[in-house]
């Protein structure tokens, strides 16, 4: 009967299971010289998008920078026979055509942002913000086309605003929109109004909303219509009151008084506010130290409107 002998390990067997070793061994470094590989490279590709991130943000931020530069908001007052007519322009300087434009009129009144009645309430709106009478604010532009765009009038909160949009304003455009400044039956005396102009947009670039504010105050004389009367005045002694002196060119020019012509001494200037408040001036003389300026003095007994009409008057045409 054969004996089994037991398995003895020769040269050979020695030499295999080194060449494993040395294989899981190489095998090893390999997996780890992979994983740093890959660790590098998704720390630099993080860091890539990171750097890509910052570079997109500062560039969106120097496009809103320059879009809001590049976005002129200009007004001017109209007067008209029973109201005061603001116009409003927005002109795109950029090569970026800009969409969802809106503009924000907002009114406040000298003395009474932030007042609150007795019920806790803002105060009625004594000046409101009312569409033209055709209702609608036409576009005009070199290269702007399309359909005009719609005003609207809110008046809750007893702040009054106004929505003008043009909605879209291409580049190197202008638009025009237009909103009639009324004053309601509680106006007792004669104050300065503040408009301010909020427009708003997104970024061309990230789309987050931009915002460009302007404030155009209407002074008191804007609120006013000025004539004169030339001719002997019977009652020349009753104008003993209050004297004020005022700039001569521009009262000339409210008055719609050629320079050739001139306010000759005794001459009537009559001054009517939006609240139908009327001031009565006779010019006095021209001062002899400055010929531009024009004296004027008021009747003896003024009524508080007057009195606040002669006050802003001394102040804004001085």
């Amino acid at each position: 009967m054969d004996v089994q002998k037991p398995w003895e390990s020769g040269p050979d067997d020695a030499f295999s299971g080194g060449l494993v070793i040395n294989m899981m061994s190489s095998m090893q470094k390999t997996v780890e010289g992979v994983k740093s590989m890959l660790g590098t490279a998704a720390t630099n590709l993080l860091g890539n998008f990171q750097t890509n991130a910052e570079l997109v943000q500062t560039v969106n931020s120097i496009i809103e920078q320059f879009v809001l530069k590049s976005l002129e908001i200009d007004c001017r007052l109209v007067p008209e026979e029973e109201t005061v007519r603001l116009e409003v322009c927005l002109k795109n300087s950029s090569q970026f055509q800009l969409t969802d434009v809106m503009c924000y009129l907002t009114v406040h009144a000298d003395g009474t942002t932030g007042e609150l009645d007795a019920n806790g309430s803002p105060p009625d709106a004594d000046l409101s913000l009312v569409p033209r009478a055709e209702g609608r604010c036409h576009k005009r532009s070199r290269t702007n086309s399309g359909g005009d765009s719609t005003c609207s009038n809110n008046n809750g909160g007893g702040v009054p605003t106004s929505v003008l949009g043009p909605s879209d304003l291409q580049m190197y455009s202008s638009w025009r929109g237009s909103v009639c400044l009324r004053w309601g039956n509680n106006v007792f005396l004669p104050k300065q109004y503040h408009i301010l102009m909020e427009v708003r947009l997104p970024s061309p670039g990230s789309g987050v909303e931009l915002s460009k504010t302007h404030t155009h105050t209407i002074q008191v004389t804007d609120q006013c219509t000025f004539s004169h009367a030339s001719g002997a005045m019977s009652d020349i002694k009753s104008f003993s009151g209050r004297t004020l002196l005022v700039d001569g060119p521009r009262l000339r020019q409210r008055c719609r008084v050629p320079p050739t012509e001139g306010l000759t001494p005794n001459t009537l200037v009559l001054v009517t506010h939006k609240c139908n408040e009327l001031l009565e001036l006779l010019v006095q003389n021209t001062t002899q130290d400055d010929f531009s300026k024009v004296l004027l003095s008021t009747r003896c007994d003024l009524s508080q409107g007057q009195e606040t009409m002669v006050a802003w008057l001394q102040e804004e045409l001085k």
